[in-house]
Order: C-alpha cells, then sequence, then structure tokens
C-alpha cells in the first residue's frame, strides 16, 4: 500500500509540474501575442506618418527585421520552457520508477529469507 501511496503522489507531482508548465507557455504566448500587437500598433501609426519612400522603406526593413528576431527568439524561449517542463515530469518519474524497483528487490529479498 506505501508503495501504490508513493506511486499516486510521484504521478500527481508529475501531473502538478506539467501543469504548471503549460500554464507557465499559455501566459508567455499571451504576454508575446500582447506585444505582437502593440509593435502592429506602433507600426501602422508610423505608416500614417509623412514620409519618404526610401524612408518609409528602411523603417519596414528595420521592422521586418526586428520582428524576425523575436520571434526567433521567441519559439526559442517557448520550447525551452516546454523542455524543462518535460524534463522535470521525466525527472520525477523516472527517480519513482528507481525508488520502486529498488523496494521491489528488498521485497523479493525479504521474501527469499523467509
Amino acid at each position: 500500500m506505501a508503495c501504490q501511496r508513493r506511486n499516486i503522489e510521484t504521478l500527481s507531482q508529475a501531473n502538478q509540474l506539467t501543469v504548471e508548465a503549460v500554464q507557465a507557455v499559455a501566459r508567455r504566448q499571451i504576454e508575446i501575442a500582447r506585444q505582437t500587437l502593440e509593435d502592429m500598433s506602433a507600426l501602422l501609426r508610423d505608416m500614417t506618418q509623412p514620409v519618404s519612400t526610401e524612408d518609409r522603406i528602411a523603417k519596414n526593413t528595420e521592422y521586418a527585421k526586428q520582428m524576425l528576431e523575436k520571434s526567433v527568439s521567441n519559439g526559442r524561449e517557448i520550447a525551452l520552457l516546454a523542455t524543462k517542463a518535460g524534463t522535470e515530469a521525466a525527472d520525477v518519474l523516472r527517480k519513482r520508477a528507481c525508488e520502486g524497483l529498488d523496494e521491489l528487490r528488498e521485497f523479493a529479498k525479504h521474501q527469499g529469507a523467509h
């Protein structure tokens, strides 16, 4: 019974880590979307300003470059968050599996002694 209780506690812990990670990823994605909308609004405001064609092309090119860099950076950040969460949950499960095997070995040893 104690072994099964520890198994359930471990599954619960791994599940909690996963839920927290999903929430963190979702929060970060919402922040990224908000920032993207703010950036788009700023771009649209800039586009209404009278400037030369050359200046507009330069600004749009710079904006595109910044957005590309942000997109790659944000994608990397989200991937790292998800990877970290998966690794933490897997570590919890791996540790408990090893403990369970040790418990099974001890149980077998005691059974063999009787």
